[in-house]
């Protein structure tokens, strides 16, 4: 009950609030190194084109014999590391990177934005906001992409076995995603915000469709049971029906779980970004130097109120101009003012 009101794991600048207790979070439910633990394993045969020619779902018992961090995984693929580790990860970032193509093909919309590393110690008296640079790499791929293949599996069986769960779906925007007045908007940032103001919100139903986004026709969230409520209730149905057990839950009743977490989510999210904004504002207010940033749109008429995209601190906002910047171009901007707590923040030109 305490789970499913907090419907999530809430990720912030300054520590992690877990859907579980730490005890179990961190502990008995966690794919510790060394530990036999229960799971439910989406298994996928692929043909030598890639092709997927069997999938399964079943329960099992693992042992994970190595934890590693990205940088770990990183470090492997740069080095072409000549172990069996190495080649398992060269052999699943080949596999990551063709099934991400492979979603492209299909009409997945993905957008490219520069993201930052935010984090906060309050260990002192004055709090210390540390920002740096975050770029996508071969591991972020090879997770992200394992992932979603998982989902995707467990999507399609719980569709084909008539298993009542909660998909996730995004309908198409309305009319092309790209047509000749996005083509009119300067590559890069701009075009790619443009963009997604075009896209529609995610949805839940119990009924499976496509989901625009992800280019894939059915998806569920069942990978990240431990700190999503939705992906535990998807669990909780596949493994009855494999057991040949009574479904915990019907489709009504289902929707009343997922509105309640769904919305729990939603309010997660935004303490999430409100909060990140909070801290990056308390970053900005200490920047006395020029900043980077890109023109990504016009605000009024001749342009003089633009909104930029900060480079430094991945943080998009308006600007004041004395002459009309050009979208697209690069610009030097200085923060004027910025108070967290009332969220303000005053760019102008430099």
């Amino acid at each position: 009950e305490e789970t499913r009101r907090r419907g999530t794991s809430i990720y912030l600048p300054t520590g992690t609030i877990p859907m579980f207790p730490l005890p179990l979070s961190e502990g008995r439910m966690s794919l510790l190194e060394g530990q036999d633990r229960p799971a439910l394993t989406t298994l996928v045969r692929f043909d030598d084109d890639l092709n997927i020619v069997h999938t399964d779902v079943f329960p099992s018992l693992i042992r994970v014999t190595e934890r590693l961090t990205y940088e770990q995984v990183n470090a492997s693929l740069d080095a072409e590391e000549q172990t069996m580790r190495g080649a398992v990860l060269r052999d699943l970032s080949y596999l990551s990177s063709e099934l991400y193509q492979k979603r492209l093909l299909d009409g997945a919309a993905v957008f490219s934005i520069p993201d930052v590393k935010l984090k906060v110690s309050l260990a002192d008296a004055r709090p210390e906001v540390h920002v740096e640079p975050r770029e996508e790499t071969p591991a972020d791929t090879l997770v992200s992409e394992q992932m979603i293949l998982a989902n995707r599996i467990m999507g399609e069986f719980c569709r084909d076995n008539q298993i009542p769960v909660v998909y996730r779906c995004q309908e198409a925007p309305d009319g092309e995603l790209i047509d000749e007045e996005i083509l009119r908007v300067p590559e890069g940032l701009p075009r790619t915000f443009a963009m997604l103001r075009r896209m529609k919100r995610a949805d839940i139903s119990t009924t499976p469709d496509r989901h625009f986004g992800l280019g894939l026709p059915v998806y569920v969230q069942a990978t990240s049971p431990i700190r999503r409520y939705g992906d535990l209730i998807c669990q909780r149905q596949v493994k009855a029906f494999l057991a040949g057990e009574p479904l915990p839950y019907d489709a009504e009743a289902l929707m009343a779980i997922a509105a309640t977490v769904e919305n729990t989510a939603r309010e997660a999210s935004t303490i999430e970004r409100e909060t990140t904004r909070y801290w990056l504002m308390d970053y900005m207010r200490s920047q006395r130097d020029e900043l980077d940033a890109t023109v990504i749109a016009h605000m009024n008429d001749d342009g003089t109120l633009s909104r930029v995209f900060v480079d430094a601190c991945a943080f998009a906002h308006k600007c004041k101009f004395r002459r009309t910047p050009e979208v697209g171009s690069t610009v030097k901007v200085k923060v004027r003012k910025a108070v967290p707590r009332e969220d303000y923040l005053d760019l102008q030109e430099a």
